[in-house]
């Protein structure tokens, strides 16, 4: 490890975070590092690559050379809200997907109100503003994500940011934006996860008790956080070197707070009756990738098979559906996004398992896949803390509808990627 971290003073910027830690990490004193972005959703356009620097091939090749190597995954969700995707963005073509705004704390097109200082009165005055979610404009950045401000950008999202990284292959060759995925709470407590809505207690000031809780704090804090998320990781064995050897090669995933179990392969050979199969796992490896990995082409010029899995929760709700969820790049540089039910059971399952084909595969353009396990709707935590209090005692939020009363809880593996040829 470094004797001293890097601070945002020495390093604002990501490439230069990359080039701080690399001269302070020694690898030959068994020093290795690896960075994970931070609450993406919001980001305000700086998880795009090659802020702040020159505008030449050469720059941004050694960028993404760099983050490859440095940066294998980010984090999809957490205690400040979802970062898988967000409907509405102009530049990204597909069905809206109502699973996006499952704890969704930025929304193009709608207003929100803020609590910002008024620069222009003396002493320290603030006020209440109302905005409105625009997207970034081209090389714009935002400011003010952590309140709710600034624009949204593509990348601030994992779904769209991958498909910004097919695009930026097509054009230098290589993929900046090649990220897994992986899950946290950011309550800052060192407990092992908020895995239950119902017993929610908070997690920062002004969250210590449910009349506080039902109460706007910060943007993610409050009404408008939640319990966070968790981070599973496929290692070898149960040591650290072998965790951190399954973080660099991408092969984990997230959930928004359950311990779901999802596991996603792909290969041009896999058995369609492989869910039944008492070595599925290993033949799974056999014969393809698991997530993280590329799914290099295949010379039969056949379809991709992807085998789809996932375990509930031991103490959770049963599944109600998996979904295989495509990006790509087609041939006039469009971004697109389609999310395809792959197994559904209504009335909940233990597990669920699909080898899925996709026949609309077409070898030119390049694409990933990963996998959403999806649990039955069930309530979100304020709703247990309104329960709790008397009738007189509940805040307007209780029934106004201003909040979701349910949420979907899920589990999101990294993708799978595919170079068009």
């Amino acid at each position: 490890m470094s004797n001293l971290p890097v601070s945002y003073i020495d390093a604002p910027i990501d490439s230069k975070l990359w080039a701080t830690l690399d001269a302070r990490c020694d690898s030959e004193q068994g020093c290795d590092y690896l960075t994970i972005p931070h609450n993406t959703n919001l980001s305000n356009g700086r998880m795009a690559p090659y802020m702040k620097l020159d505008d030449t091939l050469e720059a941004k090749r050694n960028y993404a050379i760099s983050r490859l190597k440095r940066e294998p995954i980010m984090e999809i969700f957490q205690h400040k809200g979802g970062s898988e995707c967000i409907n509405g963005l102009s530049s990204v073509f597909g069905a809206p997907d109502e699973l996006c705004e499952v704890e969704a704390v930025r929304h193009i097109g709608k207003s929100r109100s803020i609590i910002v200082r008024d620069y222009d009165a003396p002493g320290i005055v603030m006020q209440n503003v109302s905005i409105v979610t625009e997207e970034c404009q081209e090389g714009e950045v935002g400011e003010n994500g952590m309140l709710g401000a600034g624009c949204v950008h593509p990348t601030d999202f994992q779904r769209s940011a991958l498909l910004v990284g097919l695009k930026q292959e097509q054009a230098i060759g290589l993929n900046p934006v090649k990220l897994g995925i992986i899950a946290a709470t950011d309550t800052h407590s060192s407990n092992a996860g908020g895995v239950k809505e119902s017993a929610w207690v908070g997690a920062v000031t002004g969250e210590g008790s449910a009349k506080e809780r039902l109460e706007p704090g910060l943007l993610t804090s409050g009404i408008d956080g939640n319990p966070g998320g968790l981070a599973g990781v496929w290692a070898t064995e149960n040591t650290r070197d072998s965790i951190f050897d399954a973080m660099l090669r991408k092969e984990v995933f997230g959930t928004s707070g359950p311990r779901i179990r999802p596991r996603l392969f792909a290969g041009w050979t896999l058995d369609e009756n492989l869910c039944q199969s008492n070595d599925m796992i290993s033949s799974a490896y056999a014969n393809g990738v698991p997530m993280g990995a590329d799914l290099m082409p295949s010379d039969a010029h056949g379809k991709p098979k992807f085998l789809a899995y996932a375990v509930k929760d031991p103490d959770g709700q049963k599944l109600q559906a998996l979904h295989l969820v495509k990006g790509w790049v087609d041939s006039q540089g469009t971004m697109n996004t389609q999310v395809i039910p792959v197994s559904e059971d209504t009335s909940g399952a233990d597990s669920l398992c699909h080898v899925y084909t996709d026949k609309n595969f077409n070898p030119s353009q390049s694409a990933y896949y990963y996998l959403r396990a999806v649990e039955p709707k069930t309530p979100r935590w304020h709703m247990y803390d309104c329960a709790s209090l008397s009738e007189s005692d509940r805040p307007a939020v209780c029934s106004d509808g201003s909040y979701p009363e349910t949420i979907q809880e899920m589990a999101w593996t990294s993708p799978i990627w595919y170079q068009g040829n």
